[in-house]
């Protein structure tokens, strides 16, 4: 939905124009992201923020594993299930 923006805090797709809408990009984690949107600045774990309009309605944060990839961060009560 048009609604609906998905934001990867700390990655610009397009540099010229951040719209703050992130689905359909192929992320780099190894020069793509930017560090200071990093959580505590440490460039190990990013946040996702999900916006209905103005509204945020969720955020999913990402583990860098190793600078190579990352897994969904385990908070609150959701169990995160393993890679597959």
């Amino acid at each position: 939905s048009k609604d609906v923006s998905v934001n990867l805090l700390g990655f610009v797709p397009n540099k010229s124009a951040n719209k703050g809408e992130d689905r359909g990009y192929v992320v780099d984690t190894a020069k793509d992201l930017w560090v200071k949107y990093s959580v505590k600045g440490q460039g190990a774990q990013y946040p996702i923020v999900v916006k209905y309009g103005d509204k945020k309605i969720g955020v999913v944060f990402i583990k860098i594993i190793g600078g190579t990839g990352f897994q969904p961060v385990e908070t609150g009560k959701m169990p995160v299930p393993p890679e597959t």
